[in-house]
């Protein structure tokens, strides 16, 4: 794709954004767009959209509508350095540590996490069905909220473990390290993690863990895993990060990564791709860290399988035997194969990856669906997220620098968290 291609494409990403955020931020969703249009060019539109959502921070929100927005400052804070920025940073640390954690776990008050749900749900890449669920529910919500209910331990939840050992790198305040360690040690002690090397994700409903879902549950975990034995070099995450590595290769990957086990049927299903991209870039990071050459050769399993499926438009489809892409999915795995290019050398995931470069740019443009073979779109529907994270793809070809590396600014930038 020409340069001048890449910068018409980069002026509709940045104008899009603008025009959707400027009057109205996403508080919670600060790192799926400010960012990447600061690392655009855009500085004082983003340090706008940061002052306009500091007056709500921290929200009422679970945690789970904390990790996004904590991100979003880190790496705002990480550009600048501002003391004003660390203080809000420090407010959502003390707010999630002093509300949310028990027994060593992040929990989540199940009214508090379907309150939350409901709002998320209206979303354009969300169901007909899951948003008339959710829009029946949320006439309830309100009365359920003032009702002291159970808690539940969502896995997801585990990557806070990794904002926190950022916030220690770019600090050096141990109290962040050691809030790391000790979420952490409690997840890793998790009994079914030890019986089966995999992390429970509890019923929407009902709050039972029958299930391990791969994708943010586990990988974000487990990446927090990987960025505490980077920090401290201590032998029981490296352990834990290998038990799940092994783990998974034997129940969820077969070519693909089938993205939703069942404990008591030992048995996994669903190959939905942002199960793949994530195990992907989890692997990599893993590699990267640990140097096992055995992660690098699982990542490109999974990879060649997908490159099977590849249409000659460049686009990948959502699901494994699938016909139409997923806007995100396609901007996440078209890094996922820059990244195997960049370890490996191997030619086939550099021609891949352009490939996916020009058919996401060309193809798909904002959105929802699209098929594979025809360019022709399935779902026009534009989910506003995804366009700014649409952008780590022209910062990465902007780039001379390399996401694997002692400066590791491009890796924090790229990673789907």
């Amino acid at each position: 794709m020409s340069s001048k291609a890449l910068e018409e494409i980069k002026s509709e990403i940045i104008t899009f954004t603008k025009e959707f955020y400027s009057n109205s931020p996403d508080v919670a969703e600060l790192g799926d767009y400010t960012p990447f249009l600061y690392a655009l060019g855009e500085e004082k539109w983003v340090e706008s959209q940061i002052r306009q959502a500091s007056q709500h921070i921290p929200t009422n929100d679970p945690p789970g509508g904390m990790e996004d927005q904590l991100l979003g400052l880190i790496e705002y804070y990480r550009e600048n350095k501002e003391d004003w920025i660390l203080e809000i940073c420090e407010d959502v640390y003390e707010t999630i540590k002093e509300n949310y954690i028990s027994n060593g776990m992040i929990v989540t008050p199940y009214f508090e996490w379907l309150d939350y749900g409901t709002k998320l749900a209206n979303s354009p890449d969300k169901s007909k069905w899951v948003q008339r669920v959710a829009k029946f529910t949320s006439n309830f919500t309100p009365i359920f909220k003032r009702i002291k209910s159970p808690s539940l331990v969502f896995p997801r939840n585990g990557v806070f473990i990794e904002h926190f050992v950022d916030l220690y790198q770019l600090t050096g305040k141990e109290k962040y390290l050691s809030s790391a360690k000790n979420l952490a040690d409690n997840y890793i002690e998790w009994n079914q993690f030890i019986e089966y090397g995999l992390f429970p994700s509890p019923h929407r409903l009902f709050g039972l863990s029958n299930e391990a879902r791969i994708f943010k549950d586990n990988t974000g975990l487990v990446n927090g895993l990987i960025a505490v034995y980077e920090t401290t070099k201590e032998e029981k995450y490296k352990k834990a990060i290998e038990k799940w590595i092994s783990s998974i290769s034997e129940k969820c990957i077969r070519g693909p990564v089938y993205g939703r086990y069942k404990f008591s049927i030992d048995s996994s299903n669903s190959s939905k791709l942002f199960y793949s991209f994530s195990v992907i870039d989890l692997l990599c990071y893993a590699y990267h860290v640990l140097g096992k050459e055995k992660y690098l050769e699982v990542a490109k399993g999974i990879a060649d399988s997908w490159l099977e499926k590849q249409s000659e438009l460049g686009l990948f489809p959502f699901e494994y035997n699938g016909k139409f892409s997923h806007h995100d999915c396609m901007t996440d795995f078209t890094i996922s194969l820059y990244r195997l290019w960049e370890l490996t050398g191997e030619k086939r995931y550099k021609k891949s990856y352009e490939e996916a470069l020009d058919g996401l740019f060309e193809h798909q443009s904002f959105n929802l669906h699209v098929d594979i073979k025809t360019g022709n779109i399935t779902n026009e529907n534009t989910v506003p997220r995804f366009v700014p994270l649409e952008g780590k793809i022209i910062i990465l070809s902007e780039s001379s620098e390399k996401i694997y590396k002692e400066n590791d600014r491009l890796f924090k930038l790229l990673r789907d968290r």
